[in-house]
């Protein structure tokens, strides 16, 4: 299991020497190992078995031994209201990653839209949609890339450039006139069936939405359900992740608020037996033996389907 953080490099957690005294079943690697950047903001693994990470200055691939810095390209950044008003935008930094299956890589920025690489060139996407901020120009940040069971990949952005679907050929952007809840959207997941998961930043009417293909694509909101916290029970219309768990079930992490469970009916919060929720909650995950581990702002956790363990490196 490989977790980033946000500063402090990438751990390696062994299964193997679980139980080791001082925590030796995480092994830390930093910018002191090669690694091109100590935040990083994303995890990837290729089908050679090359871990990808996307980090504040950019791209590097681990192949196990050596890391190696790929250089995507760069955007301005001197623009006074990224300097001044805006510092947390940073256009080279590398927020989400995927290869689709053919093999190809999608790199999603922190303010330059979408790179795709085919292992030697990079074309760029989505750089001119959505808002025009207050320097002029418009900054697309695109926090995740889902690839659906047609082999269509989702783009979402935090800079109201909507939600946009790619099919090899066009784009096709989906917005609140189509009936998603907000066009501030933070998080994409396609589950088993299919549907595609929308969790938006939650402002205005946003919330999280599901957009069903066998709708077939319709106009007027007829793809998408919109699932909000006073209508339905979700406990914050904040949703920063998404994972569907190997039972069907659907884990949700905020920002804001407290991680949830939506069992295909009903949204709850998760509580453990001694009443412990879990606030800011980034990124949702199980492992091969079906322990869920969930990590954010205050520290990585595994539940077992019984019990909650503290699993934050000390």
């Amino acid at each position: 299991m490989w977790f980033g953080s946000n500063g402090e490099g990438v751990n390696r957690y062994d299964p193997a020497a679980e139980g080791g005294t001082g925590g030796k079943s995480f092994t830390q690697l930093t910018e002191d190992d090669g690694l091109c950047n100590n935040k990083v903001c994303t995890i990837m693994e290729d089908d050679k078995g090359n871990l990808w990470f996307g980090t504040a200055k950019g791209l590097c691939r681990y192949d196990r031994k050596t890391f190696t810095t790929i250089a995507i390209p760069q955007s301005d950044t001197s623009s006074v209201w990224l300097d001044k008003v805006y510092p947390t935008v940073n256009p080279n930094q590398v927020m989400s990653l995927l290869q689709d299956k053919r093999g190809d890589f999608w790199i999603g920025t922190n303010g330059a839209g979408v790179y795709h690489y085919d292992g030697k060139n990079f074309t760029q996407y989505l750089s001119n949609v959505g808002k025009v901020y207050e320097d002029g120009l418009k900054h697309n940040v695109v926090l995740s890339i889902t690839e659906d069971l047609m082999g269509n990949i989702w783009f979402t952005s935090l800079s109201h450039a909507r939600v946009s679907r790619y099919d090899g050929k066009i784009f096709t952007h989906y917005k609140t006139e189509d009936g998603l809840s907000d066009n501030f959207v933070r998080t994409s997941f396609c589950d088993r069936a299919g549907n595609i998961w929308i969790g938006t930043h939650g402002n205005r009417d946003g919330g999280l939405d599901r957009y069903d293909p066998a709708s077939g694509g319709g106009k007027g909101g007829q793809t998408f359900t919109n699932f909000r916290k006073t209508d339905d029970g979700i406990a914050q219309n904040n949703i920063g992740c998404i994972f569907e768990d190997k039972s069907g079930n659907l884990w949700l992490g905020s920002g804001r608020g407290n991680m949830a469970i939506f069992d295909g009916k009903n949204f709850k919060e998760f509580i453990t037996k001694d009443g412990q929720k879990f606030k800011i909650i980034l990124n949702i995950v199980e492992d091969a033996n079906g322990n869920i581990w969930f990590g954010g702002k205050y520290g990585l956790w595994k539940y077992d389907g019984d019990e909650v363990t503290d699993m934050t490196p000390k």
